[in-house]
């Protein structure tokens, strides 16, 4: 295990990162740091996928209290935080590109947010 803010991980390696069930256990300055490095060891032309709990946008009522139940009852403290958040929009800030999201399943779980790493030839 390695804390993935700050990987040991060569820069421009991976074809392909994911990320599963990571970023609503992590506050705001901590995932922003682990999408700055996935962004460092994603090879240029590569994908970053994120699946999650989706943002409060995506949410039906009921999935809204849910999770604030969650994050009162089921020591998660990030949940808030994490279903306010836009991801696409940090991952773009960030470098990546063509970032999309989308509900997978019933009632929009699992989301998933993706995008990719411009190519050299790209920049």
């Amino acid at each position: 295990q390695e804390d993935c803010s700050a990987t040991s991980e060569p820069d421009d390696h991976y074809d392909a990162i994911v990320a599963y069930a990571v970023f609503h256990e992590t506050p705001d300055d901590i995932c922003r740091d682990i999408i700055t490095e996935m962004f460092r060891i994603c090879a240029p032309g590569g994908y970053m996928l994120i699946s999650d709990p989706g943002p409060f946008r995506a949410l039906t009522p009921y999935q809204a209290v849910l999770y604030d139940w969650e994050q009162e009852n089921r020591e998660e403290p990030y949940f808030g935080a994490s279903i306010r958040r836009n991801l696409s929009k940090i991952m773009e800030q960030t470098g990546f590109e063509d970032a999309r999201e989308y509900g997978l399943g019933n009632g929009n779980y699992p989301w998933v947010t993706i995008a990719r790493k411009p190519d050299t030839e790209d920049a």
